[in-house]
């Protein structure tokens, strides 16, 4: 019985024991290192592909092919290049100074781009295929009609700069009057001009004039006035407001710029140094200038003299005839036989022959003999037909109109009397001087492409 209450007695205090621990907090742990976390592995990405670029521009006398080949192609891939690119454009027509620009992708090429000109750009790309394939981007070019008008104090090119305008505006204005003005003998301080002339903007930038629609150049108190009109052949071409073509027999001055350094007439020869008479004129002229032949004819004579140096002399229609002395060198391709037209270059001014410096010499004769190339008036060639003069004075209406419009009024009040298109810039609002306003409206107004 005893040992029945002893055994009961332990089971007791066991259970006791068992549950203290049970409700015991757990032994304390020592802190040991963080446990490592393993980060998952990223998965490997392939080599990205290298590009490249080259550029470089076209140099003079180089083709196409070679230049593609300084930028890094084999001669076949750029052979291969030319000819898929022909058909878009003629590049064997390449152009000194042009940009090209060649991508190459882990050296291989990718991508081409040539600079035609200022608003377009010949593009082409590599296919995976080994196909080029090439198209011809044109930016879109803005025109803006425009009315300019300065004041000649010492030069045009001068005047012109002192407007606001670039330097080829008196080049294009100079072209157009080189029939009646020499600009660089005829000037005067004081003589003035006036224009209508169209102004182009790519990206918003300038980038050059178009056609000049209407000009007055008021020399020496004379106002001599063009306007562009289309010909019996639908061509644009510049006539006086009368009728009479701007176009003439002869050019006033076969140098675009110089000066009369001797006059036609007896003078004392700088060379010989006894008196003689001087069957032309000198133009003094810095070596090198083009010479344009002033009429249209066939050369006679294109070699050497020994006192006319290197020589040209042209035959032309009505008994005329012209000559060229001492000349650095005849143009290539002007010889005995072969015709020119009139203002093709046919030399370069020099100091060749009896001669004391650079200068062209300049005669004219007229039925075997020598008249004075600055006396000369010329007849004007293919006036406006007497079935076409109603139209073509009602269009001179319209265009002078505009330009005193342009000078006179706002750009506002212009547009209530004018076609919106062209655009119009008023770039000078200064009056427009004697220019006659016609009687009445114009109406749904455009000038003449």
């Amino acid at each position: 019985m005893l040992r029945v209450g002893f055994i009961a007695v332990l089971l007791t205090v066991a259970g006791m024991l068992a549950r203290r621990a049970v409700n015991a907090p757990p032994p304390a742990v020592a802190p040991g290192p963080p446990p490592v976390v393993q980060a998952a592995a990223k998965p490997e990405l392939p080599p990205q592909p290298v590009e490249k670029i080259r550029k470089a521009k076209i140099h003079g006398g180089e083709t196409f092919v070679a230049a593609l080949e300084r930028l890094g192609l084999t001669a076949g891939e750029a052979h291969t290049a030319a000819m898929a690119l022909r058909p878009v454009y003629p590049v064997e027509r390449v152009h000194p100074g042009h940009g090209l620009v060649v991508t190459f992708r882990d050296g291989r090429p990718l991508r081409l781009e040539y600079e035609v000109n200022d608003a377009t750009r010949l593009r082409a790309r590599w296919l995976d295929s080994g196909e080029i394939r090439g198209i011809l981007h044109t930016h879109p070019v803005t025109t803006r009609l425009a009315f300019v008008k300065g004041k000649i104090e010492s030069s045009l090119f001068a005047g012109i700069l002192e407007a606001g305008e670039d330097a080829a505006l008196a080049d294009l204005l100079a072209s157009l009057f080189e029939f009646d003005i020499d600009f660089n003998r005829d000037l005067r301080v004081g003589d003035s001009f006036r224009l209508l002339v169209e102004k182009q903007y790519l990206r918003g930038e300038f980038s050059g004039y178009g056609p000049v629609h209407v000009a007055a150049v008021t020399n020496r108190g004379r106002t001599i006035r063009i306007v562009r009109y289309k010909d019996s052949r639908e061509r644009p071409v510049y006539f006086h407001p009368d009728g009479r073509s701007v176009r003439k027999m002869f050019l006033r001055c076969p140098l675009p710029f110089m000066r009369v350094t001797s006059s036609y007439g007896r003078r004392r020869h700088p060379v010989l140094g006894f008196s003689a008479r001087h069957n032309g004129i000198d133009l003094g002229a810095p070596r090198g200038t083009p010479v344009k032949a002033t009429a249209s004819g066939v050369v006679t004579h294109a070699g050497t003299h020994k006192t006319k140096g290197r020589y040209v002399q042209l035959r032309h229609p009505n008994g005329y005839a012209t000559h060229y002395y001492h000349l650095s060198g005849i143009r290539r391709g002007v010889r005995q036989g072969q015709m020119v037209t009139q203002g093709q270059v046919i030399g370069y001014v020099g100091n060749t022959g009896l001669s004391t410096g650079p200068h062209l010499h300049y005669g004219i004769r007229h039925n075997r003999r020598f008249i004075n190339p600055m006396s000369l008036r010329p007849p004007s060639k293919s006036p406006v037909p007497a079935s076409g003069m109603e139209a073509f004075r009602a269009h001179c209406d319209k265009v002078f109109f505009t330009m005193s419009a342009l000078a006179w009024m706002g750009d506002s009040n212009l547009r209530r009397l004018i076609a919106p298109d062209p655009v119009v810039e008023l770039s000078n609002r200064e009056q427009a001087g004697d220019m006659p306003l016609p009687a009445g409206p114009v109406k749904g107004f455009k000038l003449n492409p």
